[in-house]
């Protein structure tokens, strides 16, 4: 390209540039004198615009086909335009037309009909279009070519390929692991639009991610973190939430238990236990339960505990028929007792019964070797198994004809069940016996409800379910 020096330079260049050309007048005398000012040197001339120098006949504004020119702007700015509003390329050989049979690239064109470069030899048609802008059978003319060394797999066009699409700019099918990310929205129906790719950062990106943990003491990822996201399968997969209270068991960040309990002391019942701690620790603690002098009227749902009584009230607890384990007022109940035979050799022994109605002097019963007519006596003969023996008691305590209110009944084995008929703490009173050895007796116990005149608190402890307003029974 021609030197050259532009007439809108600012003063201070153009004095320069007119010092340094009446130095060259001096000591050149062939220097000229453009008409803009500027001096070129000997051996170049003015160009036809007189704004530069130049050193070939391009540029002096005459157009001269002989010399190979096709144009002359008087210039060598290829942007410069001729009088009639055509433009001159900076060699004088085209006037950037398309269709000239030139293909110049420095105004846009890509392609020219004229250029001998793009016609099809078989067929004399030219590839390239009208516009200059597009070579038929490339990516971008809208057609699938399958010539070249990489066939077409898509093309929608000179405005529908780009990498961020679904035809890229080479007219390739975006695919996840391409390392290009398809940007495309897909709007399943009923749903809100979202991108085709997340994430495409070459062929690890097209393989599912390995399952991974946040960071610890993470309840949920943070979608925008990068430490939190992995691109699986062009979308993005989020780190598990890990901290304490997840279900697993961190050794490593000092847990001994998950979940936590959700609480500091153990369920009622227990005295004691070990319990998760909100921290995930395995810690020792306490809890309250029927006995332990508390009464816990919330989780227990105690009214007492067993350490508490009031005259025949009676706190009971735990339960083990019912596996109830609070203490609860007890209401009115009937006395029970057992008594088991415990050897054959009973004749000569003896033992004693006492009920509400009986409680002074009681009913004693003996045991003889002969017949007798005695109500009290029961006859034990020769060879009688203990089993027959505790049916003879049994029958004799039914039988009793002086209204001994008490029922007996053979539960098992050698043992004899006695029920008090009545309700009360009068029956508690404790089966006498001659020989321990040969009859062991228990209770009678259990028997709950105030007589007339003994202390209460609520109805439900006197017999006679009155509890009068002076705080005994009626």
């Amino acid at each position: 390209m021609n030197s050259r020096i532009d007439h809108r330079s600012g003063l201070c260049v153009l004095g320069l540039l007119l010092a340094a050309a009446w130095a060259a007048a001096c000591t050149k005398p062939n220097a000229v004198s453009c008409s803009s000012g500027v001096y070129c040197p000997a051996g170049s001339q003015c160009s036809g615009n007189g704004r530069e120098c130049i050193t070939t006949p391009c540029g002096n504004g005459r157009e001269e086909p002989e010399l190979g020119e096709a144009c002359d702007d008087g210039g060598t700015d290829p942007f410069d335009q001729l009088p009639t509003g055509e433009r001159c390329s900076e060699d004088c050989t085209s006037n950037q037309e398309c269709g000239n049979g030139q293909t110049d690239s420095e105004v846009g064109e890509i392609c020219d009909p004229q250029d001998p470069r793009y016609i099809d030899p078989e067929t004399h048609v030219s590839l390239c279009d009208a516009s200059c802008s597009r070579i038929a059978g490339t990516c971008g003319d809208g057609n699938i070519n399958q010539g070249g060394d990489t066939p077409e797999q898509c093309d929608f066009g000179p405005e529908g390929n780009r990498d961020s699409g679904d035809c890229t700019a080479g007219c390739q099918w975006n695919v996840c692991g391409d390392g290009r990310r398809n940007e495309t929205n897909v709007s399943p129906i009923g749903t809100t639009p979202v991108p085709r790719e997340d994430c495409d950062g070459g062929q690890s990106s097209a393989v599912p991610a390995s399952p991974f943990f946040c960071e610890y003491g993470r309840t949920q990822p943070r979608p925008w973190d990068e430490r939190d996201r992995r691109c699986s399968q062009c979308h993005w997969a989020y780190c598990e939430p890990h901290y304490c209270g997840d279900g697993r068991i961190e050794t490593a960040h000092g847990e001994s238990c998950d979940p936590p309990d959700g609480g500091t002391s153990c369920a009622y019942g227990q005295a004691t236990c070990t319990i998760c701690s909100s921290s995930c620790r395995t810690v020792r603690s306490t809890g309250n339960y029927c006995g332990d002098g508390r009464v816990t009227y919330v989780d227990g749902g105690e009214g007492c505990d067993a350490v508490e009584s009031f005259a025949c009230r009676t706190c009971g607890g735990p339960d083990e028929a019912t596996e109830d384990q609070r203490c609860v007022w007890l209401g009115r109940g009937r006395a029970t007792g057992t008594l088991t035979v415990a050897s054959a050799h009973v004749v000569g022994e003896w033992f004693e019964l006492k009920d509400s109605v009986n409680d002074a002097t009681g009913v004693r019963f003996r045991f003889v070797g002969s017949a007798s007519s005695t109500a009290t006596d029961i006859t034990v003969t020769d060879g009688m198994t203990r089993d027959r023996i505790a049916n003879a008691i049994r029958d004799a305590v039914n039988r009793h004809p002086g209204g001994l209110r008490i029922d007996a009944s053979r539960p098992y084995g050698d043992v004899v069940r006695l029920d008090n008929q009545d309700e009360g703490i009068q029956g508690n009173v404790r089966i006498q016996v001659s020989d321990r050895d040969e009859l062991e007796p228990v209770g009678m116990t259990d028997g709950r409800g105030c007589s007339a005149g003994q202390p209460c608190a609520a109805d439900g402890d006197c017999l006679s379910h009155d509890c009068g307003d002076d705080g005994f029974c009626n």
